[in-house]
Formats: C-alpha cells, sequence, structure tokens
C-alpha cells in the first residue's frame, strides 16, 4: 500500500509545476483549488500532490487567515 493510499483521510491539492517547485523546497504556497478543501475552524492538514498525481508533501492549510498551504513534510525528493 502507498504512503498516499494511507493518507487517504487527508484532503488531497494537487498543484501545478511552479507550486510543486515550492513545495519541495518547503515554501508555503497559495494554490487555486484551496477553496474546495472542506471548511475547518483553524487548520486542515493536506496532501499536496503534481499534476501526475504523485503525492509531494503533506501540508497545513490555514482556513482562518489568508489562505496558504504551510508545507510539514516534504515526501517526494524528484526535481520538476
Amino acid at each position: 500500500m502507498s504512503l498516499d493510499q494511507l493518507l487517504v483521510q487527508l484532503p488531497a491539492v494537487v498543484v501545478n509545476a511552479e507550486q510543486a517547485q515550492r513545495v519541495l523546497n518547503g515554501s508555503p504556497i497559495f494554490p487555486i483549488g484551496v477553496g474546495q478543501l472542506p471548511p475547518a475552524h483553524s487548520t486542515v492538514s493536506v496532501r499536496l500532490k503534481d499534476e501526475a498525481g504523485q503525492l509531494l508533501a503533506i501540508g497545513t492549510h490555514d482556513t482562518s487567515g489568508v489562505g496558504s498551504i504551510r508545507i510539514r513534510k516534504v515526501l517526494s525528493l524528484l526535481s520538476h
């Protein structure tokens, strides 16, 4: 079973190539699609995936602030 399958309970956010590079560098992102996440009181953990569906990282989406996703753990070392 893949790590992505084990984390299926976390909402997935698909990022474009530019955002994927930021994710792999551990930088916060402001993805389009964040509005599709379930409402939360403050923060929600999410899976960050590239456009090919590869799991890149786990992040925390701050729903009470500006909507950024902070990277908590980078899981992929592939260059994009």
